[in-house]
């Protein structure tokens, strides 16, 4: 299986802890929409509506869906994550392309040199991923490494979901129901980049 090693610049639903705890169980997502354009056709910006959110199991939604695309290696950055820009989210099929983490550097010191400046670095952990995205669900089916390079074993989840002014609002529906939990995102162009926390930040693009 081929890693794909992340350059940089960087041009970023563990998508992860975060969904993965709500299951029970990177294209370049800072550009900015040009002003005055027009939300791609097919884009959904769904309310959001507490009351009719469903946590009944639904096990049909982890069938169906191949995983697919490239084992991506995880980059540690040195800073902040781009803020979430929100937009509309295109129905399609998803791969995972970036998978970032970020750090807050230490202080320099007044003597400090170039060699000590912070630089990114890559963590050893990585992953593939297929998520396939309807106007409310999210279906998932994913294998993760956890430091050693390999992937371990495939597994599969979905979730509903709804937009939130710039978050998903996902509710977990297989392999079990769970609260909904709402995640920041960036929907920009064919890429849906998801903050899974506030250090980290999965991007998948639209194949």
């Amino acid at each position: 299986m081929r890693t794909k090693h992340l350059q940089i610049p960087i041009c970023m639903l563990v998508v992860s802890a975060a969904l993965a705890a709500a299951s029970g169980a990177c294209s370049d997502d800072g550009a900015s929409r040009p002003n005055g354009a027009a939300p791609e056709a097919g884009g959904f910006e769904t309310p959001v509506d507490d009351a009719a959110v469903t946590t009944t199991p639904r096990p049909d939604l982890c069938t169906g869906v191949t995983r697919s695309g490239e084992q991506v290696a995880e980059l540690e950055l040195p800073g902040e994550p781009p803020p979430p820009l929100g937009g509309p989210v295109i129905p399609g099929t998803y791969e995972l392309t970036e998978l970032n983490a970020y750090v807050t550097p230490p202080a320099k010191g007044p003597d400090a040199g170039e060699d000590e400046a912070p630089h990114a670095r890559l963590t050893g952990r990585s992953a593939q991923i297929t998520m396939v995205v309807t106007a409310t669900e999210l279906k998932i089916v994913e294998a993760r490494s956890t430091g050693d390079g390999s992937l371990g074993g495939e597994s599969a989840r979905a979730m509903i979901y709804g937009v939130r002014d710039k978050s998903l609002s996902v509710t977990a529906v297989c392999p079990s129901a769970a609260a909904a939990t709402s995640l920041p995102f960036s929907a920009v162009g064919g890429s849906l980049a998801i903050f899974v926390d506030p250090k980290h930040r999965e991007v998948y693009t639209r194949r």
